[in-house]
């Protein structure tokens, strides 16, 4: 099979790492990135090619100040790839696989057209929960979802998002495990237990910190131990949420956006990773958690049930702030196998279950 998938930033390293898994079991693919970066001059277009067993990689970067304007008209967009570019794509493709809307999905339906083959569509998260009516070329994007023979989504609460389209298939990301994994903590006389995501109320995934707060501070006295809460991730709410738990006592570190290493270093430190939120889409850090042994104690929402797993990786509990004090203290008391945790997380996440998954998308696309 020969797959041509296409990308822009925001899914580049979860492209490349499927890439990389089909092309070891021996399918042909081609991945092309479109970035766009700001600079100085108007306007540069340059074409990086490198040939790998079983496929191509090609990053074409579009840079300058036109950049934003010229990323908006695809049909302008489409003569740079050709032209400027000179992208030069396979003619033999079997199957064109578009990760997000804009604007590589209206460009790949185009294609996808244009060459007679199936098209595979991969909405970003954010795509699907702000919708399309906001966006610019709608008509070009609404498209692309009617063109798609099967849209791909990362969470079943997202099937429900898909844009009406029929033909839907849920597919959750691989995780890169890279410092992500287990190893013993030392023990000690405190509890640790992290928090992290985007701290930003325009995220389209509403996070609800604060109930996890309140409720952590008032069962602090219960939980027998001192207790540090860390909190990791940028976002315009963050000086916020640092200052309402000074005014409740809880002993706070604020870290920021941290290195992969960096974070991997305070999730293996971790007693209990704290998620509490409205949706559950893909919760990368709570999985990146989950692959260094820490349980979890997160909302019981559409869709966590899935990403938690067996019963002995945490805890599930209902968005009200009783039912949050009941869960922590419940988390506390319980004797989980972080070794386990990890182990089963990787089984569950890992590239091998996604090259898997996306084959049989593939194969049922060709018919």
């Amino acid at each position: 099979m020969r797959i041509l998938m296409l990308t822009g930033h925001h899914k580049a390293d979860e492209v490349m790492q499927l890439a990389a898994g089909l092309r070891e079991a021996g399918t042909q693919v081609t991945v092309v990135k479109v970035l766009f970066v700001p600079a100085l001059e108007w306007f540069a277009v340059a074409t990086e090619r490198t040939e790998t067993a079983n496929g191509t990689d090609i990053t074409v970067t579009i840079s300058g100040r036109a950049h934003r304007w010229i990323q908006k008209r695809y049909t302008l967009l489409l003569y740079v790839l050709r032209n400027r570019a000179q992208l030069v794509l396979p003619t033999d493709t079997d199957v064109i696989h578009a990760f997000g809307l804009h604007p590589v999905g209206a460009i790949g339906q185009r294609l996808a057209k244009r060459m007679n083959v199936p098209f595979i569509l991969s909405p970003l998260s954010s795509e699907l929960l702000n919708g399309l009516a906001h966006l610019p070329h709608v008509k070009w994007r609404s498209a692309a979802v009617a063109g798609a023979h099967t849209v791909v989504v990362e969470a079943e609460v997202l099937r429900h998002k898909a844009l009406n389209s029929q033909r839907i298939e849920v597919v959750a990301p691989t995780i890169t495990s890279g410092p992500f994994q287990f190893r013993p903590r030392a023990m000690g006389s405190g509890l640790y237990f992290v928090m992290a995501g985007r701290w930003d109320d325009e995220q389209p995934v509403v996070a609800r910190p604060k109930l996890a707060l309140k409720a952590l501070a008032e069962v602090e006295q219960q939980l027998g131990r001192p207790v540090t809460l860390g909190i990791i991730g940028d976002g315009d709410r963050l000086p916020e949420l640092k200052e309402y738990c000074t005014r409740l006592g809880i002993h706070v570190q604020c870290f920021g956006e941290l290195s992969d290493a960096a974070l991997a270093r305070e999730f293996q430190k971790a007693d209990l990773f704290l998620h509490p939120t409205d949706y559950a889409i893909f919760p990368n850090r709570m999985l990146q958690a989950m692959l260094c042994g820490v349980p979890v104690l997160a909302s019981d929402v559409e869709g966590m049930a899935h990403f938690l797993g067996e019963a002995q990786h945490g805890l599930l509990t209902e968005n009200k702030l009783s039912a949050w004090k009941e869960a922590l203290l419940l988390a506390v008391g319980t004797d989980f196998d972080h070794r386990v945790i990890a182990t089963q997380t990787a089984g569950r996440f890992g590239k091998e279950r996604m090259v898997e998954a996306m084959n049989g998308v593939y194969g049922r696309a060709r018919g």
